[in-house]
C-alpha cells in the first residue's frame, strides 16, 4: 500500500464520519427547535381550599408554571365541561365559562409568564355558575396563551369539589 492509498482511506473515513456527525447535529437542532425551545405550561387546579381571610369562602386554587424555555403571555382562563375523551379533543366543551379576573392572582390577564415562573390565582367555587360542570364527566380548567396553538388543561377533582361544598 502506498502513501496515496493510506491518505485516501483516511480521507474517506474522515468524510464519512464528518457527514454522519453533521446529520446528527441537524437532527439534534430539529429536535431542539420542535420540542425543547417552545412554551410548555403545567396547569394545576385544586378545589376545596379555605380562604383564611374569609372563612365562608371556598376556593379552587389554580396555578400555571412555564416549564419551557420561552416566555409567553397568558390570555384566558376558562372552565369547560366534557362528557367523553373524544369530546376533549375539541377546543371547547359543552358548557364554557370564562374568567378574566381570578381572586388573589399573581397578576391580571393578560399576564406575561417568563420561563421558569409561576402564575397562581383562585376562583370562588361556591358560584352557582360552576355547579353546572358537575353533571359532566370531566370538569376542566383551560389556560390559553399567546404562543401555543393548543390550550393547556387540568382536570378539577369533582369528588373533592362536592365534598368541600358540603362542609
Amino acid at each position: 500500500m502506498t502513501t496515496t492509498d493510506v491518505l485516501a482511506i483516511i480521507g474517506a473515513v474522515t468524510g464519512i464520519t464528518g457527514t454522519m456527525l453533521a446529520i446528527a447535529a441537524l437532527v439534534w437542532d430539529f429536535y431542539k427547535w420542535r420540542y425543547s425551545e417552545r412554551v410548555r405550561l403545567r396547569v394545576w387546579a385544586t378545589p376545596g381550599f379555605a380562604n383564611t381571610a374569609n372563612p365562608n369562602e371556598t376556593l379552587i386554587s389554580i396555578s400555571v408554571t412555564n416549564i419551557g424555555k420561552v416566555p409567553t403571555t397568558l390570555k384566558l382562563l376558562s372552565f369547560h365541561g366534557f362528557d367523553s375523551k373524544k369530546e376533549m379533543k375539541k377546543r371547547n366543551g359543552q358548557d364554557v365559562s370564562i374568567n378574566l379576573n381570578p381572586l388573589y392572582a399573581t397578576g391580571p390577564f393578560p399576564y406575561r409568564l417568563e420561563a421558569g415562573n409561576e402564575w397562581s390565582g383562585a376562583i370562588d367555587q361556591t358560584q352557582p355558575l360552576l355547579q353546572k360542570y358537575l353533571r359532566h364527566k370531566y370538569f376542566i380548567v383551560q389556560v390559553e396563551d399567546s404562543m401555543s396553538d393548543e390550550p393547556h388543561r387540568a382536570e378539577i377533582d369533582k369528588d373533592r369539589f362536592v365534598k368541600s361544598l358540603k362542609e
